[in-house]
């Protein structure tokens, strides 16, 4: 009994507020109800690369997919990565707005799940790591921010060093697909997760090159179901 008074007090002496118009926020999250119903949201998506597609699309992966060779089994991505969520994102990683993280990560253990009607949840979550010196550079790693608080929200364990950046390469900022791919390749080793299914989470998809080669090095240690999460995905 006295343990759920004490857990209680927090949101008493510090109720939530909505990080977008500083409204009331829920019970659980700095958002209010109207600002997260106007989030832009991704309805209906490719279910292996995550695009959007039409709704009454009866086969559920767009063109693309059927014509190309993917590391990853699925990518699933919320939103679309435009205001206000690019500016979250950045204000999280260049602002270090880590409020921010705690929203995203809660936004997507809430809607994750919604994807899978009866399937099985991957058995393991981790993060797409960063090289030490850029992670010296920013202070933290917001994926691992994000993944962290997914994990316990949804029960799933946590893995957060099974890979590793093994060179340092430039932003991805600012590249084109092919540039991307040539930039990130063979920057990363992994170790064996000894499960049969992994999410990997990332805070925003652009052209997937970043998880395209970091689940291939999973793919190498026999890891059969490789999914991506991400809060949002360019268009």
């Amino acid at each position: 009994m006295v343990n759920n008074w004490l857990n209680k007090i927090p949101s008493w002496l510090f109720p939530h507020r909505c990080v977008l118009c500083n409204a009331a926020g829920q019970s659980t999250l700095d958002l209010c109800i109207h600002c997260q119903r106007d989030l832009p949201w991704l309805d209906s998506t490719c279910q292996r690369c995550g695009w959007p597609i039409e709704s009454s699309q009866s086969y559920r992966q767009c063109g693309r997919c059927l014509n190309q060779t993917l590391a990853y089994d699925r990518a699933i991505s919320l939103l679309e990565y435009r205001w206000p969520i690019d500016q979250m994102v950045i204000e999280l990683k260049f602002q270090k707005n880590r409020a921010h993280a705690r929203v995203l990560a809660t936004l997507m253990a809430e809607f994750l799940p919604h994807h899978y009607d009866n399937q099985s949840l991957p058995q393991l979550i981790t993060s797409v790591p960063m090289h030490p010196q850029r992670l010296w550079e920013r202070g933290f790693n917001q994926a691992d921010l994000i993944a962290k608080r997914i994990a316990g929200l949804l029960g799933i364990p946590y893995a957060p060093n099974l890979a590793r950046r093994t060179r340092y390469s430039k932003p991805q900022t600012g590249l084109n697909a092919q540039q991307r791919a040539a930039n990130i390749a063979g920057c990363f080793e992994c170790d064996l997760p000894n499960c049969e299914s992994i999410a990997i989470v990332d805070d925003v998809l652009t052209t997937g090159s970043t998880t395209h080669e970091l689940s291939k090095q999973f793919r190498k240690t026999g890891v059969e179901q490789i999914h991506i999460w991400t809060l949002a995905r360019t268009l």
